[in-house]
């Protein structure tokens, strides 16, 4: 049987959507990224063939025929990057292989302390600039190698996860009440304003 057919036979993986990417501490545009990425969105060369927007799918860096599959696992810059990320243990992204079926895998993995970095959130980010290392080449002709996109990888998953940390709001001061004289009544009111309707509220 070929290669071709075990791919079409084969059942697509479920992948938890919440845990594998809305509830990833990643920016929203990659997080939008990655659900066009597991939606089969997003336009390698494959897709646009079947769609005949192009005649020619291959990859610009090896010739291959470019799926997602190739594109972001097994062309030899992406396994390169892979290949160099800092995580704890070593990630296997050989034989045939669905990103579906690894995601979870690749969310848990842990990375190496100097990284600065907790687990899921290294992975997304390294996908992206694998897309945009690739787009850079077609349309720009820049050729970025694989050092640089997994440092931009890391730079913006660190600058990201600095930027989000949540900084303890200043301690609310309250103004002394004034002390009331004695022999006396104390009377307190209130009232608030609602411009959209002009409605008022005593108390």
């Amino acid at each position: 049987m070929r290669t071709e057919d075990l791919e079409v036979n084969e059942e697509e993986p479920a992948l938890n959507w919440f845990k594998g990417v809305w509830n990833l501490h990643i920016s929203p545009k990659i997080k939008m990224f990655m659900w066009k990425l597991f939606q089969k969105a997003i336009p390698v060369g494959e897709i646009l063939v079947a769609r005949h927007i192009t005649t020619d799918g291959r990859c610009k860096r090896c010739g291959t025929l470019e799926s997602i599959y190739h594109l972001f696992l097994q062309c030899p810059f992406a396994r390169k990057i892979w290949r160099a990320a800092p995580f704890v243990s070593t990630f296997e992204n050989s034989g045939l292989i669905d990103l579906k079926s690894v995601w979870s895998n690749l969310c848990e993995k842990n990375y190496v302390p100097p990284t600065g970095l907790v687990s899921g959130q290294l992975a997304p980010w390294i996908l992206w600039h694998i897309w945009c290392a690739r787009n850079q080449l077609i349309f720009e002709g820049k050729t970025i190698t694989e050092e640089e996109a997994l440092t931009k990888a890391i730079t913006a998953a660190k600058e990201w996860t600095s930027s989000q940390e949540q900084r303890p709001p200043p301690p609310r001061k309250i103004p002394p009440r004034p002390q009331t004289m004695t022999n006396c009544d104390v009377l307190n009111s209130d009232a608030a304003w609602r411009a959209p309707n002009h409605t008022a509220g005593l108390g």
